[in-house]
């Protein structure tokens, strides 16, 4: 007997040594986590990828959501219980218009049995399709609705330096530390340091980390990101499209609302825009939406001097989705 007890004890610990290994396999397991579409067209519309699983585990698993890091990315799947070794997908959706070049998406997969997600990620070239001639040189927009300098909300915020530093010393925030997250591709980067530098001057201890698209989209559904500027809008010359994504309730996530905003009258109003074929009767609906979301959410413009759009006829762009003063030349 006292020479099988070093053997029992072996044992015990090599079983108590895979405990925690076993622990972690994740009940369901994928055929693979990666997908790579290679060449897309971008005029070959969308192009769809179903990741297969298997429920490997001894108890029912449901997929509680599925989350994307774009609006381009679509996620399908069913929140019907897998049960035990039975087999299901998630097919992801990718629409490659307007997106020239390579892309690297990723999708966050939530299960009944962790609250860790289970990374997705698709990757693949975009090869761009053929512009026009207005889309080339976008000079006269014609009955397109664009920026209006002259309609000034009622609701507007002065750029006052003074006034802030003032605001801060009298709530005791001077030398508090502020950090600016954003992607640290342009022109994030550069209205980065333009607010890190303003932020300096009233007072705060202003940092700047600046990381990747999903890095950044992790943080924020996390909860790890307690302001979210407005967004902006580059391949898109419609108000109503832009307005479409940043303020519509039905966009909030990783849809383009990444300031969350929520607000019934402002859903209304972009439905209506939307729908209106009437180019003064959307202004109107847009006017309207913007004088209700500045009342709302107080608002400070910022600006990239990088960034131009070519709206005359002496200028031309060498690619009108990418809108860097370094693409715009005299027109010969």
């Amino acid at each position: 007997m006292m020479r099988r007890l070093p053997v029992c004890i072996l044992s015990i610990l090599f079983i108590i040594s895979l405990l925690p290994s076993l622990a972690q396999t994740p009940a369901l397991c994928f055929d693979t986590l990666t997908w790579d579409f290679g060449t897309v067209a971008e005029a070959g519309g969308r192009v769809t990828h179903r990741f297969g699983f298997a429920n490997r585990s001894g108890r029912p698993v449901v997929v509680t959501d599925v989350v994307a890091t774009c609006g381009c990315t679509v996620p399908v799947y069913s929140k019907r219980p897998v049960l035990p070794g039975e087999r299901s997908e998630i097919a992801v959706t990718f629409d490659p218009m307007n997106r020239p070049g390579r892309f690297d998406k990723a999708v966050s997969v939530f299960t009944s049995e962790s609250g860790d997600p289970i990374r997705l990620r698709i990757t693949g070239r975009v090869t761009p399709r053929e512009r026009s001639v207005e889309e080339l040189y976008p000079c006269d927009l014609g009955e397109q609705v664009t920026g209006n300098p002259d309609f000034v909300p009622s609701h507007t915020y002065e750029y006052n330096v003074e006034k802030a530093r003032a605001l801060v010393e009298e709530c005791g925030n001077v030398g508090k530390t502020v950090t600016i997250k954003s992607y640290n591709t342009e022109p994030y980067q550069t209205l980065s340091v333009w607010l890190q530098g303003t932020l300096s001057a009233i007072g705060l201890d202003a940092k700047v980390d600046t990381m990747e698209r999903s890095a950044f989209s992790d943080q924020l559904l996390n909860g790890e990101v307690e302001i979210c500027p407005f967004s902006w809008s580059d391949v898109s010359f419609d108000f109503g499209a832009a307005v479409g994504i940043y303020m519509d309730s039905n966009c909030i996530g990783n849809s383009g609302n990444y300031g969350r905003y929520n607000n019934p009258k402002a859903d209304e109003l972009i439905a209506l825009g939307n729908g209106a074929s009437d180019v003064e009767a959307r202004k109107g609906y847009y006017r309207e939406l913007m004088e209700i979301y500045m009342e709302d959410v107080p608002s400070v413009a910022m600006y990239a001097v990088i960034n131009a759009i070519a709206h005359s006829n002496q200028l031309v762009m060498e690619d009108a989705n990418i809108y860097q003063m370094a693409r715009v030349h005299w027109a010969q």
